[in-house]
């Protein structure tokens, strides 16, 4: 029973703490989420609101049966998860990652009620760990965009020098889409064949901006729709541009690597009271079993855990520095 007792310690506490992580980075990025309004913005003004994500080389269905496949696409909630496996570039189509949500939400619940015999905590336990899938496809999502960060500047490059030999904006997109690094170049390929397919570039320069998460692209996606509606150097703008961006990429990794320590401590601090409880547990476990026996000590033990995550997701928030 002891033993049962300390996994249930560890899942607990590392589900929590899985799924505060994964709400924060869903939640937590607001300038990402006003530079996107302000892109739709932009290009509403000159393209149908209805043109919505239109895709060449990506099955865009919900789910194979066209009932099921009606039913998801009637949920508003669906899309914005469609949006999270688009981001993230996931092989999977939606109905499967739902799914995959329903098992690790029902596993854990009926892991606590049938074998643990925890039953006033098996809900909530199997509600945290129904967030792990999504907190692997905000990692997912947030890797892509800083491989695609790191490459995009030298896009850039390719694309003023293009234009300044006097090549059209799509031929230019183009040459960046035979050039680049592979992940720059799918999508600045994707790009190309919806044009080339009679997709308007403003719609498929939006589509791009929506499918990598990336401040840095929504920069230049918004510049030169402004330079199409108010005129001026393209080049110019795009040099300017891609300054910016790199200065800002500097500035990111100087900030990460100052508040490296930091953040650093914020993960020890949050693993230590776990270590030091383990350690009591096995070298006096009569010491921490009135934790488990007794309702108020189990009670208390919860509380430590979520004061304890909250201290982390704090922790987190003080190092994080926006750029």
């Amino acid at each position: 029973m002891n033993g049962e007792i300390v996994v249930l310690c560890i899942g607990v506490f590392v589900t929590l703490l899985i799924a505060g992580m994964g709400l924060y980075r869903v939640l937590g990025d607001s300038e990402a989420s006003r530079l996107r309004r302000r892109l739709r913005e932009i290009s509403d003004t000159e393209t149908p609101g209805d043109v919505r994500m239109p895709t060449i080389l990506r099955d865009s269905r919900y789910a194979n049966s066209p009932a099921l496949d009606a039913l998801l696409r009637s949920l508003p909630l669906m899309g914005r998860l469609k949006m999270l496996l688009v981001r993230a570039d996931a092989k999977i189509q939606l109905v499967n990652f739902l799914f995959i949500l329903a098992m690790f939400t029902a596993l854990p619940i009926l892991l606590g009620i049938f074998v643990l015999n925890v039953t006033p905590w098996a809900a909530p336990i199997g509600g945290l760990c129904g967030g792990i899938p999504l907190m692997w496809l905000r990692h997912q999502t947030v890797q892509r965009a800083r491989k695609f960060e790191r490459q995009f500047p030298d896009a850039l490059d390719i694309l003023t020098s293009a234009l300044r030999s006097g090549m059209a904006f799509s031929g230019a997109i183009q040459v960046v889409a035979e050039e680049c690094a592979d992940e720059v170049a799918k999508e600045f390929n994707l790009v190309f064949e919806e044009n080339r397919f009679g997709i308007d570039m403003r719609v498929a320069l939006r589509n791009m901006a929506e499918r990598v998460d990336s401040k840095e692209l929504h920069l230049f996606v918004i510049a030169v729709l402004l330079q199409r509606e108010t005129g001026g150097n393209l080049v110019e703008i795009l040099e300017g541009t891609a300054f910016v961006i790199r200065e800002r990429l500097r500035i990111l990794g100087d900030v990460r690597a100052l508040t490296a320590q930091a953040r650093l401590s914020g993960m020890i601090l949050s693993v230590l009271p776990v270590a030091v409880g383990m350690f009591i547990m096995f070298t006096a476990p009569d010491y921490m079993r009135v934790l488990f026996r007794e309702s108020l000590g189990r009670n208390l033990l919860f509380t430590a855990i979520v004061l304890q995550v909250l201290g982390f997701l704090i922790m987190r928030r003080i190092a994080t520095i926006k750029v």
